[in-house]
């Protein structure tokens, strides 16, 4: 596996998935929490709309994992320490943050967390946060090493056997017939790795 020398556009790709995903959870959690859970017969044409162009903001995740997906994910101190802190500044801000969506929905001041709360979230963020993603992307950091060296040392149909095998456990087990295997919604480190 040659080493894939990183290009500004794939940076540029990278930033614009993550105000992708912000822009996400900004809809999801702050402006239109209830368009989610409504009816279809329930949702005026407005809500439709906006849940229309809110479903092109979730290739912001795919697109980001497939970007660190073909240049590799090098697992190194480093790297592992700027995940650590990014998810800790997280956890410190995830309280601000509820508490202008309970603003922006007229529910008023709420602290969602007690401050002893806050304080493990923010020290102890990969056991006590609650962020699906940062949870998949921890394991499939930790992963890496033994993905990439899979890469390197299967030949073109031994990858495809485990690639297809993988897509059909993904796809047609998990998210059509609802099996148990693997998070049907996508939200799991198999769907990372795939």
């Amino acid at each position: 596996m040659e080493p894939k020398i990183r290009e500004s556009n794939a940076e540029l790709l990278r930033i614009i998935c993550i105000l992708l995903i912000l822009l996400h959870h900004f809809c999801a959690h702050a402006l239109y929490p209830e368009i989610f859970f409504a009816n279809i017969s329930d949702r005026t044409w407005d809500s439709s709309l906006l849940l229309f162009i809110h479903a092109f903001l979730y290739i912001g995740v795919d697109c980001f994992i497939l970007i660190s997906g073909w240049y590799g994910i090098k697992p190194k101190w480093r790297s592992f320490f700027n995940l650590y802190l990014i998810y800790s500044f997280y956890n410190l801000l995830h309280p601000i943050k509820r508490i202008i969506a309970s603003f922006m929905r007229g529910e008023g001041f709420v602290l969602p967390y007690s401050v002893g709360d806050i304080i493990e979230r923010t020290l102890l963020p990969f056991s006590h946060g609650d962020l699906w993603f940062m949870d998949c992307y921890l394991a499939l950091f930790l992963m890496a090493p033994l993905l990439n060296m899979a890469i390197e040392h299967l030949d073109r149909k031994q990858f495809a056997y485990i690639l297809g095998a993988l897509t059909l456990l993904n796809v047609y087990f998990a998210y059509y017939w609802k099996m148990h295997l693997i998070n049907a919604m996508g939200f799991s480190v198999s769907q990372f790795i795939v």
